[in-house]
C-alpha cells in the first residue's frame, strides 16, 4: 500500500516536509514505529523471557550502583570498610 503525492511547486515541497516531520513525531509518541519494529521478526517466548530477565537484572544493578554512590558520597578514594570499634582501639597508656 502506497500513497502518491504530486507537487505543483517548491512551496508544496516545504509543506510536505513539515507535515512528514509532524506525522513522524505523532507516530513516535504513539509508539507505533517501536511496536512495528518489535513485531518485524518472530521471537520465541523463551527468548522474550530471557530478554526481560536481562533488563530486570540491569535495572537492579543500576539502582544498587546509585544507592552505593549515595552511601559513599563523601568517601572519594577511600574504601568502604567498617571497623568494629572495640577491636581496633589503641591500648591506654598507664
Amino acid at each position: 500500500m502506497g500513497v502518491k503525492v504530486y507537487l505543483r511547486n517548491g512551496r508544496d515541497m516545504e509543506e510536505l516536509k513539515r507535515n512528514m516531520r509532524k506525522f513522524k513525531k505523532i507516530l513516535d509518541k504513539d509508539g507505533f514505529i517501536k511496536d512495528q519494529r518489535r513485531h518485524e521478526f518472530y521471537e520465541k517466548p523463551s527468548i522474550l523471557q530471557a530478554k526481560a530477565d536481562h533488563r530486570r537484572e540491569l535495572t537492579i544493578m543500576r539502582f544498587q550502583r546509585i544507592a552505593d554512590e549515595q552511601n559513599n558520597k563523601g568517601m572519594r578514594g577511600q574504601k568502604n570498610v567498617s571497623y568494629d570499634r572495640e577491636e581496633y582501639q589503641l591500648p591506654l597508656e598507664d
